[in-house]
């Protein structure tokens, strides 16, 4: 029936060809037996690598060990410390989106406070980088000689290890209070 290679003579005779080909696929796949290399193994994605292997789903019965694992992670933080709800979840072993849709006041309650936290540690960087450079700045002027903004950033951050930025803030602040005429430049 074929006239060129593997190409049927008319569109009718492929469609016949074809649907033959298909009902001789299945009813051999049908009878095969379990060793068959035409059926998929049950199995197949256990077999597969650890980084693209499907996700197993958590059923409803997990909620609860999944809660009470939530509460002993949440229990066993330190005081000082309020971690971001990303690595809440990843000690869980649940994604962020999990928390959200089954706990939503637990997972508002870890973002309000992280984001506490954030706020109390920058105001202690800040408080720290003031009192250095307080510190700094009284003994240059018990010295009588005033000490430049650079060296003075150079200095304070080799010595506390803080953030420039916020150095350099607080240095130019303390610096305008020790000598305003200096910092200030005609215009």
């Amino acid at each position: 029936m074929a006239c060129r290679g593997d190409f049927p003579a008319s569109p009718q005779a492929g469609i016949a060809m074809n649907s033959a080909a298909l009902i001789g696929a299945s009813h051999s796949a049908r009878t095969a037996d379990a060793t068959s290399p035409y059926l998929l193994d049950p199995d197949w994605g256990s077999k597969l690598p650890e980084d693209i292997r499907p996700k197993k789903h958590i059923h409803r019965h997990q909620r609860d060990t999944i809660y009470e694992k939530l509460l002993s992670v949440l229990d066993s933080q330190a005081e000082n410390e309020a971690p971001p709800l990303r690595e809440v979840a990843r000690q869980v072993g649940v994604s962020v989106g999990y928390l959200h849709y089954h706990f939503p006041t637990i997972s508002r309650s870890i973002l309000d406070n992280h984001k506490r936290w954030k706020e109390e540690h920058k105001l202690d960087i800040r408080k720290q980088a003031r009192q250095a450079a307080l510190q700094f700045f009284t003994q240059s002027v018990d010295s009588g000689r005033p000490q430049s903004k650079k060296g003075a950033l150079r200095i304070l951050r080799q010595e506390t290890g803080l953030p420039k930025h916020v150095l350099r803030k607080e240095i130019n602040t303390i610096h305008e209070l020790f000598w305003p005429n200096l910092t200030s430049r005609p215009g």
